[in-house]
């Protein structure tokens, strides 16, 4: 507001005066920082504070536990306030955490879905992979008849699900990319392009996936190149 009004020079010493009403012209006595008023999620305004007489909201600031300090202020207000009462008092952090409680709902439910998508595509992967090992058992006796060994099928089956999970990974980026436009009313304190969430999103659900095929893999890897001769 201060360089909206006033450009580069200094606003100290200088008045302003209200449209509606017959309040005397205001002194600027200082300018404080960019703040957000109604949620965290808005642009900042252009807004101006006013001594106590024209309002009803009383700021303090703490260098310690806010809470602690409540009864001092109360004491403090009824001792120096005069006719001035106190409704209620209110830290700072409890009307942003109160402001925050629909955002932390649908980040819960968000969060629940997410781990539901997981465990399903876990399942997914790996049923795929027994499929898989099951339709390949003869593949793998002659390969272990050949002279392959355990560790063998094992990198061979791992790999094969290593490579569904990078796709599927790959495919999922992409398309959180294509939809940040989207997200970006959604999302407070992260940036929509944020590397380190991709990232640890990224590598749990490759662990993850990587769990899911060792099963498989390690049944793979125990085949009887003899039985899987016969197998039909």
């Amino acid at each position: 507001m201060a360089h909206r009004f006033f450009g580069s020079s200094s606003p100290i010493g200088k008045h302003f005066k209200f449209v509606e009403g017959n309040r005397p012209p205001v002194e600027i006595i200082g300018v404080v920082a960019n703040s957000k008023y109604n949620n965290l999620r808005e642009h900042s305004q252009n807004f101006f504070y006013v001594p106590a007489a024209y309002g009803q909201t009383l700021e303090i600031h703490s260098t310690g536990n806010p809470n602690a300090i409540i009864d001092t202020v109360r004491k403090a207000v009824q001792v120096f306030g005069g006719p001035i009462g106190i409704s209620a008092i209110q830290t700072l952090r409890a009307q942003i955490d109160e402001s925050l409680q629909q955002d932390w709902l649908v980040a819960a439910l968000c969060s629940v879905f997410g781990a539901l998508a997981l465990a399903l595509a876990c399942i997914g992967l790996y049923g795929v992979l027994s499929f898989s090992v099951a339709r390949r058992t003869h593949e793998i006796g002659i390969r272990m008849a050949l002279g392959a060994e355990r560790r063998d099928v094992l990198r061979m089956v791992v790999g094969q699900g290593l490579k569904l999970a990078l796709i599927g990974v790959a495919i999922g980026v992409a398309g959180a990319l294509a939809l940040t436009r989207f997200l970006s009313s959604m999302l407070y304190g992260v940036k929509l392009t944020d590397p380190l969430t991709y990232g640890a999103v990224s590598l749990i659900l490759i662990v993850v996936a990587l769990m899911a095929c060792y099963i498989p893999a390690r049944r793979a890897a125990k085949v009887d190149p003899m039985v899987a001769l016969r197998y039909e």
